[in-house]
């Protein structure tokens, strides 16, 4: 019998007492979202919403296992493409374990990528235009790169959020944030090819071609020379060389 509630009972009512745990806060994360018009929010409306944070204490050893239940009911609440559920759900379990990076990055592309299309629908069909798409995407980049910045809090070198951050900056024409976050990314140990050739093409861009040009050496080097990214590199490399000479001449 012991044996019985020790495998079976006891672990399902844990998972039992966690699905119960997660729609019970979630609801007053939802009324924040919602009072707040799908606002990222900040660490003291979280504790607020939690009743100042003390359900984090109840919660115990059981915060991860709450926590993924409430990511559960995130991804319901996306595929319903409700925004304020699915911002409250992914809000709370960043909350209770904000040590899974998985949030804060699915959490950001959702955001960023997602988003903007469910509420352009939301609007009446003469106001559904490519311009108001673009203004969507730039308001929830800056929601998700508001979000990115709490995961970077607590992992500041994080490649995952580095990565994406840098990725939402670029495809929201901020490329200064992008910028710097590539130059994050270069600067970690084993810096990935694809970061380091980002990063060159975000220095061309600033017409900082003699640095670009040094990281595209330096990037090579550690390339395969039978594999197609090679020779992409290696025509890089002869454009910024080309480039830098067409800069000194002028």
């Amino acid at each position: 019998m012991r044996k019985l509630i020790t495998s079976y009972l006891f672990p399902a009512a844990v998972i039992l007492a966690a699905a119960l745990i997660a729609a019970a806060v979630s609801a007053p994360f939802k009324r924040c979202v919602e009072n707040a018009e799908t606002k990222a929010l900040d660490p003291e409306s979280l504790k607020a919403a939690l009743g100042k944070g003390m359900l984090f204490g109840v919660l115990g050893g059981y915060r991860s296992l709450v926590a993924d239940f409430v990511w559960i009911k995130s991804y319901v609440d996306w595929e319903n493409k409700d925004i304020p559920a699915c911002m409250a759900s992914m809000e709370l379990a960043a909350a209770i374990d904000p040590y899974m990076e998985l949030y804060w990055t699915q959490g950001a592309a959702i955001i960023a990528y997602d988003f903007p299309y469910w509420q352009l629908r939301t609007l009446p069909k003469n106001l559904q235009s490519a311009g108001a798409l673009e203004r969507l995407k730039l308001r929830n980049a800056e929601i998700a790169l508001d979000f990115l910045d709490r995961g970077l809090k607590i992992f500041p070198k994080s490649e995952a959020l580095l990565l994406k951050k840098g990725q939402i900056a670029i495809s929201s024409g901020k490329f200064a944030i992008a910028r710097a976050c590539f130059a994050d990314l270069t600067s970690l140990p084993n810096p990935s090819v694809y970061s380091r050739r980002i990063y060159a093409a975000l220095l061309e861009r600033d017409a900082d071609t003699e640095l670009a040009l040094k990281v595209l050496e330096n990037t090579i080097a550690d390339v395969d020379k039978d594999t197609p990214v090679y020779k992409i590199i290696s025509e890089q490399i002869e454009q910024a060389k080309a480039k830098l000479r067409k800069e000194k001449a002028d």
